[in-house]
């Protein structure tokens, strides 16, 4: 029976379209094909999905030592980005097995455009190649390396936020929760449906498992290749919602999407900081999927939530708007 939350009236007529078509598709399961063709298949969606973007003043890549490897991170400056101002540390969706920069590159444009922030999106490794933890030690040590080179790229390492999509606002949350009280962590998390469960059920979860983008097939696919322990999923690094304490964690905006499995448990963090005292803002779009902030090219909705996401990403980092 189909809950009433759930009913599929309720779904943005571009993103509605756009499951039919891929419901209509040939192909089986994300699980059945090799990886390489997997992250093939996501860069050709979202090079499909994404609305023309706007000008920046530059747009540069470059590479940062990270603790194990020299970590590829591209740098976008918008044209309205104030020295000494704020700044964005980004980690793309994915699973964190699929995703890029290039897969993330017209959201990261979009933000820095918006914010007036600058974006440092960073292409952290990516499983099975490389498991738990080690997503997390690249983002962990790529927010450490742009805060301790803030002067070089002229932003105030006072106003550093972290984000992040799916699996990047995981990443995010996770950072941010890794540097409670250490004085140095990020000025405020933007977190993007953030998987902050990897273990247990919700409700949306349980309604939205199949027919709508991520499904339940997939969910689990890539949560073997994170996690190859499956034990691990109950480690706070794994799934921030079971962190026991998030006292002095960053404040936070963080987005849900009404036809997202993983809806729930991004309120339930939002829910969850909220109590332990933090300020949190949350954007829901009831009528959008996950992955939605991909696919502006196929609702004017998605497009005005990304655009507004990133204003108050700004207004957060006290940018002046323009």
């Amino acid at each position: 029976m189909q809950h009433e939350r759930f009913d599929p009236k309720y779904l943005d007529a571009g993103i509605s379209t756009f499951l039919k078509d891929m419901a209509q598709g040939e192909g089986g399961p994300i699980s059945a094909a090799p990886i390489a063709d997997i992250r093939q298949l996501f860069a050709a969606l979202a090079a499909q999905l994404e609305a023309p973007t706007d000008e920046l003043a530059s747009v540069t890549n470059m590479t940062i030592s990270g603790t194990e490897i020299d970590i590829p991170v591209r740098v976008y400056v918008p044209a309205s980005a104030k020295a000494n101002g704020g700044a964005l540390v980004f980690y793309h969706g994915g699973g964190w097995t699929i995703g890029d920069l290039e897969t993330h590159d017209a959201l990261c444009r979009r933000l820095a455009h918006h914010s007036g922030a600058k974006v440092f999106s960073v292409e952290y490794r990516l499983a099975p190649e490389h498991p738990f933890p080690a997503a997390i030690d690249d983002a962990m040590a790529a927010y450490n390396w742009i805060r301790t080179q803030a002067a070089r790229f002229e932003i105030d390492p006072k106003c550093i936020a972290v984000g992040g999509d799916s699996a990047g606002g995981n990443l995010a949350a996770v950072v941010s929760n890794q540097m409670i009280g250490s004085g140095i962590g990020p000025a405020f998390q933007l977190l993007i449906y953030p998987a902050t469960q990897l273990a247990g059920s919700t409700l949306s979860r349980e309604f939205l498992g199949e027919g709508y983008f991520l499904s339940a097939a997939d969910m689990l696919f890539f949560g073997q290749q994170y996690l190859p322990d499956l034990s691990e999923a109950l480690q706070p690094k794994a799934s921030p919602l079971l962190q026991e304490d998030l006292s002095g964690a960053p404040p936070a905006l963080i987005i849900t999407a009404g036809f997202d499995p993983l809806c729930d448990e991004g309120m339930a963090y939002g829910e969850k900081l909220r109590r332990a005292g933090t300020a949190v803002e949350e954007i829901h779009a009831p009528s959008m999927i996950h992955g939605f902030f991909n696919f502006t090219a196929l609702s004017p909705t998605a497009l005005s939530i990304v655009e507004d996401a990133a204003r108050k990403l700004g207004q957060a980092l006290k940018i002046p708007s323009s």
